[in-house]
């Protein structure tokens, strides 16, 4: 059943995972939405649980280094789906996260 909120968008951002235990595994964001991504797993890693930090900068005509906390919410064979966690991205200004349409401008869509 899907959960997602807002339309997914395609794209091909690379993405360090950054977990609470202080490890970062390199991934790519293969698909995002307002709500959330899934994210395919670069390194030969096990999949992160729980509450992770995504690092990523966007392509936009300004780059834009974002930083959004996110909780994963499924695992699969090629990677992970997360959904973006509210409570720890409203309380700092420089983890908010810019509008969809930015992405579609970023990747071309």
């Amino acid at each position: 059943m899907e959960h997602r909120i807002g339309q997914r968008s395609c794209c091909s951002l690379a993405v360090i995972l950054r977990t609470r235990d202080g490890r970062s595994i390199n991934g790519e964001i293969q698909d995002i939405s307002a709500g959330g991504a899934f994210i395919r797993i670069v390194d030969d890693v096990a999949a992160p649980r729980g509450l992770i930090q995504l690092e990523f900068e966007t392509k936009l005509p300004e780059k834009m280094l974002c930083n959004w906390w996110s909780l994963v919410v499924r695992k699969s064979a090629d990677g992970i789906g997360v959904m973006f966690d509210q409570r720890h991205n409203e309380t700092a200004a420089c983890r908010m996260r810019p509008p969809i349409e930015s992405y579609r401008q970023s990747i071309g869509a």
